[in-house]
């Protein structure tokens, strides 16, 4: 088992002679090792790791802003109106992109059954109507991911 005060003496001492950058890395890899242990420390972004003293008493949670006790508050209302706006932004980008891919294949089709058009005309066309789908593609997997 993994003595957190060993850890803690090792973060301690590295850490002061380092830039803020790499202590920052140096914490991240720490992380793996307690991962299996809940509540053995609390981590946030522009402090180093903060771990639970030797005795194993866990630290004190944070004090919710939420009405009702044991609940966390849920995101505003303009947080969620800009979460469905921007989720709205890339189905309507995506749905552009697949129209103009659609396009792009239809003057393909028929410049191709018509005859008249060099070859690498039409195959230009079908090059650019796949990048158009995968423009549509990756925007609708980006406002699934919102």
């Amino acid at each position: 088992m993994l003595d957190t005060r060993v850890l803690r003496d090792v973060v301690s001492k590295e850490s002061t002679a380092l830039p803020a950058s790499v202590r920052f890395i140096r914490n991240i890899d720490f992380l793996h090792l307690l991962r299996d242990r809940p509540g053995a420390f609390s981590y946030t972004l522009p402090m180093s790791a903060a771990f639970t003293p030797a005795s194993g008493a866990t630290p004190e949670p944070a004090q919710s802003t939420s009405p009702i006790p044991g609940t966390t508050r849920p995101p505003g209302a303009f947080r969620r109106l800009w979460r469905a706006l921007k989720q709205l932004f890339y189905e309507a980008v995506g749905a552009i992109f697949g129209i103009l891919a659609f396009a792009w294949l239809n003057n393909a089709f028929r410049a191709w059954t018509r005859g008249d058009v060099a070859h690498w005309l039409v195959a230009l066309a079908v090059l650019v109507a796949a990048i158009f789908t995968l423009f549509a593609i990756s925007s609708f997997r980006r406002a699934r991911r919102i």
